[in-house]
């Protein structure tokens, strides 16, 4: 098995749902490296075009598979119509989809077309009835029939040396959403209930905290120096309040962050932990540790805000309670952190360590983070 190199992108699958009253339209383009077990005929290393229709119709039909489409938790039926087509190596067609609709009407590949299968793709179409799955009688109005709910399975496609990104661009609600996955395979409900998003986005919200080192250390700067617990919360109602308007800011900004952005953002945030830890040791006055930690939490809140943004699409119709459950379980742990370290900390300052020394060497500790943090931005 080949390493993955650093210079390979993942493999993409992109899928398109088109959904009105009766009717569930999928367009998919899969790339050919994930279908090695189909043992589609080859002849020169190329692809032999002549003798793939009877592998590539059990492609089409393994698509289905995989996706898993599900109305109210049953499975649809098979699909009512079915066609695909092979394309020689990536291009525009899966951009948007109008384009994709309009690959289906282009004419097939000449018999004898040099098809490269490392660089080649699979597009599928799939059609399913979806008034009949739903026991009710289809109207005229667009979108899914009442009562429905679909979900779909995301991920089934692997490979040996690279990950797998699949593309969902789903049409059928109030608003048109993408969901972007990677990983192991998981059912993404397409219209999701209030009951389902809450869990989800608290769930995503205490799993980027757990990965937030800079923000477990703001709290260990919180409580570092010798102030009176009505001072400490005002300090993390400044830092609550930057992040709130920073995470309100990056839910509402189009697509996923880019990775210099990224890269940028949580240098911020970095640089932001150690002004706040050597207000600790220049024993600043309130109103500027304030204001410190206003701009730690307007930088942070950037930072959370991407992942929040990832999970977005699995909201629904539901954004503003995927907002409140992705931001309460963050803040209302950081609350609790603060005041688990606070005695944590006072036991220190009741030992024989002269309290100066502790101060600085608790403060060593987010001041060292925040400066790799730093310099890992310009290293890059």
């Amino acid at each position: 098995m080949a390493p993955l190199r650093a210079h390979e992108l993942p493999y993409e699958v992109v899928i398109y749902l088109m959904v009105d009253a009766a009717r569930v339209q999928v367009l998919a383009r899969v790339p050919m490296p994930l279908l090695n077990d189909a043992r589609l005929p080859l002849r020169g290393g190329y692809l032999d075009l002549p003798a793939s229709d009877v592998p590539l119709r059990a492609v089409a039909a393994d698509v289905a598979r995989n996706l898993d489409l599900m109305d109210n938790g049953r499975p649809l039926p098979a699909p009512s119509s079915l066609a695909w087509a092979v394309t020689r190596r990536p291009d525009a067609a899966f951009d948007s989809y109008e384009a994709a609709v309009a690959r289906f009407k282009s004419p097939p590949l000449p018999a004898d077309t040099p098809v490269d299968p490392n660089l080649a793709a699979v597009d599928v179409r799939l059609e399913y009835v979806l008034a009949a799955a739903a026991g009710v009688t289809p109207d005229l109005k667009v979108g899914p029939t009442s009562g429905s709910r679909l979900s779909v399975r995301v991920n089934g496609f692997r490979a040996k040396t690279r990950t797998v990104q699949m593309l969902v661009h789903y049409a059928g609600g109030a608003t048109p959403r993408t969901f972007i996955m990677t990983g192991t395979p998981r059912r993404v409900d397409l219209e999701p209930g209030w009951p389902s998003v809450a869990p989800i986005f608290a769930q995503l919200g205490m799993e980027r905290l757990a990965l937030g080192i800079e923000h477990l250390l703001f709290i260990l700067c919180l409580a570092i120096p010798r102030r009176g617990l009505r001072d400490s919360l005002v300090v993390l109602a400044a830092f609550a309040g930057g992040y709130l308007v920073a995470l309100t800011a990056a839910s509402w900004l189009p697509g996923p962050p880019a990775p210099s952005t990224m890269a940028i953002v949580q240098a911020l945030v970095a640089g932001a932990l150690v002004v706040a830890a050597l207000q600790n040791i220049t024993a600043s006055r309130l109103a500027w540790v304030g204001v410190a930690a206003a701009a730690f939490g307007l930088f942070d809140g950037l930072s959370f805000g991407a992942a929040y943004r990832l999970g977005l699409p699995l909201a629904g119709a539901h954004t503003l309670l995927s907002f409140l459950s992705f931001a309460g379980p963050v803040l209302v742990a950081s609350l609790w952190l603060l005041i688990l370290i606070r005695p944590l900390v006072g036991l220190l300052y009741r030992s024989r360590i002269p309290e100066r020394w502790a101060l600085i060497c608790l403060s060593a500790i987010p001041i060292h983070t925040g400066l790799h943090g730093i310099m890992a931005l310009s290293g890059s």
